[in-house]
């Protein structure tokens, strides 16, 4: 949620004028502390769910969907953008984002897990 909540203010200070520099850089520094927060989450689940086997093409499975759709996302990006102008293609990409935190926030993934031990992975915890 944070990294949505750096976003939504950079809009509305490319308004402001004198201190537009300074406040996006705020914005987008509370961005980069959302993204952050998130991989420091998603890489321990992605360590901590499969069997040690398996981290290898889990974690390359996860770089491919995220590292490929890069290229697609930019071009959306750059569409909505000269489609929308600018500061309303970063409202749209902010509301995305709070959206998005919302709906995993109360999504089931947040809920308490049961933990079994994983036959051969010798005391890993897998979720059951």
């Amino acid at each position: 949620m944070p990294a949505a909540l750096g976003l939504l203010p950079v809009p509305v200070v490319s308004h402001i004028g004198v201190y537009v520099a300074v406040l996006a850089s705020l914005a987008m520094m509370l961005n980069g502390f959302g993204v952050a927060l998130f991989n420091v989450f998603a890489v321990s689940l992605r360590q901590a769910i499969p069997p040690e086997h398996q981290i290898g093409a889990v974690t390359a499975s996860c770089r491919l969907v995220a590292l490929g759709a890069l290229p697609l996302g930019a071009v959306v990006g750059g569409a909505q953008a000269d489609a929308l102008a600018p500061d309303r293609a970063l409202w749209v990409v902010g509301l995305s984002y709070l959206v998005v935190s919302f709906w995993l926030t109360l999504s089931p993934l947040r809920g308490p897990a049961r933990w079994r031990t994983h036959s051969g992975s010798a005391g890993r915890r897998t979720r059951a």
